[in-house]
């Protein structure tokens, strides 16, 4: 890269235009958002050597920005789909013996007794995802940014712990 200023020129003109552009296309979502800017940005800087950035790079920078959005929210619904099934499972009564789970649920002592049991049968490592991402309703990004984890990791993280709940279910309430 041999313009350093000329980069941080076009990131100063158009990094807001961008944010507005993608915060819109993405429901609002703060934390999609900054992923794709930050992506926006990060393929800019990659490709800085192979762009004409005199032609159109306000143009260029959208299409990025569409490719951006298309990929966060495609990774959004695999996500949401994923830890959905969890309770669609439940109320259709695909697990054995769950189907009369709301029973044990009468009393928030029994729902606490319960949830207890869910954590202490999870290895060490996944507790606190667990209690982050399903108790405090703490979304991917920002259970990612406490604990410190790669958004990807978290996410293969999360698949293993849903079957590990799975398990842990069927177990409780045969």
């Amino acid at each position: 890269m041999t313009d350093l200023t000329k980069y941080e020129e076009i990131v100063r003109k158009y990094t807001k235009q961008i944010y507005k552009y993608c915060y819109y296309n993405l429901n609002y979502n703060e934390y999609l958002t900054d992923e794709a800017v930050n992506d926006v940005m990060r393929i800019l800087f990659e490709r800085w050597d192979t762009l004409d950035v005199d032609y159109n790079i306000r143009a260029w920078l959208y299409r990025v920005a569409d490719n951006c959005i298309k990929h966060s929210l495609s990774r959004y619904a695999r996500y949401y789909s994923h830890i959905d099934s969890l309770d669609e499972s439940i109320k259709e009564g695909k697990l054995n013996g769950a189907k009369y789970y709301d029973e044990y649920f009468k009393d928030d002592s029994a729902e606490d007794e319960y949830m207890d049991k869910i954590i202490s049968s999870l290895p060490d490592e996944y507790k606190e995802i667990f209690k982050m991402r399903y108790i405090e309703k703490r979304t991917i990004q920002e259970t990612s940014e406490i604990l410190g984890i790669p958004y990807a990791s978290l996410y293969l993280r999360l698949k293993k712990i849903e079957v590990a709940v799975k398990k842990e279910i069927e177990k409780i309430f045969k």
